[in-house]
């Protein structure tokens, strides 16, 4: 299982339109207390009690603002088709934009009130090209942000993982020292 932390270090990319899912529509933003949990081709998406976005403004300063509701979610290709084949998710309608050498395929909302802090949802497709996953999309609600951002797919090992690693390397180290 591959766990995915999308926060203050991950730049996250913002669209222009609110109703582009088109990769390149999107611009930078960075996104705190937003959890991707990947397992096979299940997407779990969760938020912890106050995630927020951020973006640099005309001045140069950074405006950060919380996110009330998360009405979408995408796995976005920069340069392939993910070709993903998406289920269905009850109260999500399924969104697909491929062109240009891109794709974005994903879910959104058909309410526009999505996830809110200390929720999750899990997505799941039945086939995925991961060689071309390069990034997860969100929709969003943010006081003064715009509405689609993406974040970049970078694997963080979860806090269990690294704990069986540590144990690993110390039975080892005492094995090495009574050889």
């Amino acid at each position: 299982m591959l766990k995915f932390y999308i926060t203050g270090a991950a730049v996250a990319v913002l669209a222009v339109a609110a109703s582009a899912q088109n990769y390149n529509a999107f611009k930078d933003v960075t996104l705190n207390g937003v959890t991707v949990t990947q397992s096979g081709d299940t997407f779990t998406v969760s938020l912890d009690s106050d995630p927020t976005v951020s973006r640099v403004v005309g001045n140069g300063k950074v405006k950060s603002s919380p996110i009330t509701d998360i009405t979408g979610f995408w796995l976005l290709g920069a340069s392939g088709n993910v070709a993903a084949v998406q289920n269905s998710v009850s109260g999500y309608k399924l969104d697909t934009n491929t062109g240009g050498g891109t794709s974005a395929y994903g879910w959104s909302t058909q309410n526009k009130n999505g996830l809110t802090a200390g929720q999750s949802a899990t997505f799941t497709v039945s086939s995925l090209n991961q060689s071309a996953l390069s990034s997860f999309g969100f929709s969003l609600k943010a006081s003064g942000i715009p509405d689609h951002i993406q974040s970049p797919k970078q694997a963080t090992p979860e806090p269990a993982s690294l704990l069986i690693l540590g144990f690993g390397g110390i039975a080892l180290l005492r094995k090495r020292k009574r050889s």
